[in-house]
C-alpha cells in the first residue's frame, strides 16, 4: 500500500491533493500562474505535523508533483512515452526530496528556521537544476510567471529564481496569515497582511 501508517487522518491526504490541483492549474488562460501563490500552503501545513513519518511525507509529495507534471506537460508523451515517464518521474523525485528535507528541518529547528530552510532548499534545487547533467528547469516555479510578462519586468535584475523566491515567500505569508487568523493574533495578522500586500504590489509597480 502507498500509505500504511495507522490513524493518518484523511485531511493529510486531502491537503496535498489540493496542492497538486493548484500546481496542475499553473498553466491556464484564466488565472495564469496565480494558483502557484497558494499551491504550497497545504504542503506547509503538513510540514508542522511532527507525528507524520518521513516515508509518508516523501510519498505524498511525490504524488503531488507527479500530478503537477502530468497536468502541465502531459503532451510530452507524444514525443516519447519512456522519455516522458523518466522526466516526470525524476523531477517529481527531486522536488519530493526538497519537501522531505524541509519536513526534517522543520521538526528539528521549528517553524522560523524550517520555513527559511524550505525556501533555501527549493531555490538551491532550482539553481542546481540549471547547471547539472539532469538539467530540465522547464518546471521550475519562476518560469510559470512568464505568462504575465508585463508584471515581471524585474526579472531583468533577479532572473527566474527571483520569481521562484516571490512565489515561495507569498505562499509562506499566506500560510502564516491563516495560522494567525485561527489563533486570533490580530497584531501578527495585520503585520503579515501588510507585508503580503506590499510584496504583491511592489513588483507590479516596479514593472
Amino acid at each position: 500500500m502507498l500509505f500504511t501508517k495507522n490513524h493518518i487522518s484523511p485531511i493529510f491526504i486531502i491537503l496535498p491533493v489540493f496542492s497538486a490541483i493548484l500546481l496542475a492549474l499553473a498553466w491556464n488562460k484564466f488565472i495564469p500562474a496565480l494558483s502557484l501563490f497558494i499551491a504550497f500552503v497545504p504542503i506547509l501545513f503538513l510540514l508542522e505535523k511532527k507525528h507524520l513519518t518521513n516515508d509518508f511525507i516523501f510519498k505524498i509529495s511525490f504524488l503531488v508533483f507527479l500530478i503537477f507534471h502530468i497536468g502541465n506537460v502531459w503532451w510530452l508523451y507524444k514525443s516519447s512515452i519512456p522519455g516522458f515517464l523518466i522526466i516526470i518521474g525524476l523531477n517529481s523525485f527531486f522536488m519530493s526530496c526538497v519537501i522531505l528535507l524541509s519536513f526534517i528541518s522543520y521538526k528539528k529547528f521549528g517553524q522560523n528556521i524550517g520555513l527559511f530552510l524550505f525556501v533555501t532548499y527549493w531555490i538551491s534545487f532550482e539553481y542546481i537544476h540549471y547547471n547539472w547533467e539532469f538539467s530540465w528547469p522547464f518546471m521550475n516555479m519562476g518560469n510559470w510567471l512568464g505568462q504575465i510578462p508585463k508584471h515581471i519586468q524585474w526579472y531583468e535584475y533577479t532572473g527566474v529564481l527571483g520569481g521562484t523566491l516571490l512565489i515561495l515567500v507569498i505562499n509562506i505569508l499566506i500560510f502564516l496569515l491563516i495560522k494567525h487568523m485561527f489563533a486570533k493574533k490580530i497584531k501578527h495578522l495585520l503585520l503579515t497582511s501588510l507585508v503580503l500586500i506590499c510584496l504583491i504590489l511592489l513588483p507590479m509597480l516596479i514593472s
